[in-house]
């Protein structure tokens, strides 16, 4: 996307020619310039990742969706990192058709729309559309291609291999769907995943568990979760752990099911939104991330990469926010919620503030991690 600065340029130059050229019009006499003023108050909120503010700009300004050729992929773009998934949906289902709605993104959030709905079917003349746009980057080829295998196989229930290998994702979706099917071959394909010696799977033991604990195999469940350590595993898999041990395979039942389709599509976005924070592209990381938590607001602890996102830009009233998703009774989480906090009153205000806090939570926390 173009640079904010560049952007309140063009929109100045544009709104002054177009001002002189229709001076003598009824529109220019009934044009309220505090339309343009809130445009570029959205752009520049937008830009500073305040995006509360700039959703509240862009509505401010909506009058204009049809007359600035990016404003609605900006609005659509604040929206959905503003958590609003649904709505920017709406927005471009209202301008579908339109030349300012011909972007890869509008386009990807009608197929997000139909698969919630398990509308697959006419999900086959949308991916027709996004194809066009798989040549303009990597992660949109990924993407169309991902896509378009899900939808195959959410139609005709049967694994489509995809022609391309992604490598770590390919092995990864094959895994998640097989599970889908119910096949008997998922449960190899987990192990073979998670003991790969060419990256780390361990999250994917978590998928594993839960697969066996579908087929109430409770037993291989809890021998597994022995050999959990305590120290160096991911938040996921130490809290998984606890609910095993604790019995509470409901709890991870409830969070996720390979037999759900958006379930499984949400998955995949989070490896996307992961992918991308690797290399440091936090906006198309946060968009993926929100799309993700959207797919399966279930699973509110995938919501961990969309706040270490904030919190590498300093943006710690989003992180706050995002923190008191995790309550006492997700026992690891909240420990982590503690001490994400206590870095950031540490960075706000002083180390001195910041032991205060955390040895006041520590006293009324129960084994801590």
């Amino acid at each position: 996307m173009i640079s904010n600065k560049f952007k309140l340029f063009l929109l100045v130059c544009i709104f002054l020619y177009q001002t002189s050229v229709n001076s003598k019009t009824k529109e220019a006499e009934d044009f309220n310039p505090k339309y343009l003023s809130n445009y570029l108050s959205a752009i520049i909120s937008y830009g500073n990742q305040n995006n509360e503010e700039s959703v509240k700009y862009f509505n401010s300004s909506k009058v204009l969706v049809d007359e600035y050729k990016g404003y609605l992929k900006d609005y659509v773009f604040a929206l959905v990192l503003n958590g609003e998934v649904q709505k920017a949906i709406n927005q471009v289902k209202s301008k579908k058709n339109q030349n300012n709605s011909n972007f890869f993104e509008a386009n990807l959030l009608l197929l997000i729309d139909n698969f919630k709905k398990k509308k697959f079917k006419q999900n086959v003349s949308l991916l027709s559309d996004l194809k066009r746009y798989q040549n303009q980057n990597n992660y949109h080829f990924i993407i169309y291609e991902t896509l378009n295998s899900y939808n195959n196989l959410f139609l005709n229930k049967v694994s489509s291999n995809q022609e391309n290998n992604f490598g770590k994702l390919s092995r990864i979706n094959e895994a998640l769907q097989f599970c889908y099917l119910n096949s008997e071959e998922s449960k190899s394909k987990f192990i073979n995943l998670i003991n790969s010696d060419d990256g780390d799977y361990s999250r994917y033991l978590f998928f594993y568990l839960n697969y066996i604990i579908n087929k109430n195999d409770f037993d291989s469940a809890k021998q597994i979760s022995t050999t959990i350590k305590d120290i160096g595993s991911s938040l996921l898999i130490a809290q998984t752990k606890i609910w095993i041990q604790s019995s509470k395979f409901d709890k991870i039942k409830e969070v996720f099911s390979c037999q759900n389709e958006t379930d499984l599509l949400s998955e995949f976005f989070f490896l996307i939104s992961n992918f991308l924070a690797l290399e440091k592209n936090y906006e198309k990381s946060n968009f993926f991330a929100q799309i993700s938590i959207y797919l399966n607001p279930k699973f509110y602890f995938n919501s961990v990469l969309l706040l270490e996102n904030y919190f590498e830009n300093e943006k710690f009233d989003i992180v706050k926010s995002l923190l008191k998703k995790f309550e006492k009774k997700d026992e690891i989480y909240y420990w982590f919620r503690l001490k994400k906090t206590y870095e950031i009153i540490s960075l706000e205000k002083n180390s001195k503030e910041s032991l205060k806090y955390i040895k006041g939570k520590f006293n009324n926390y129960k084994n801590p991690p």
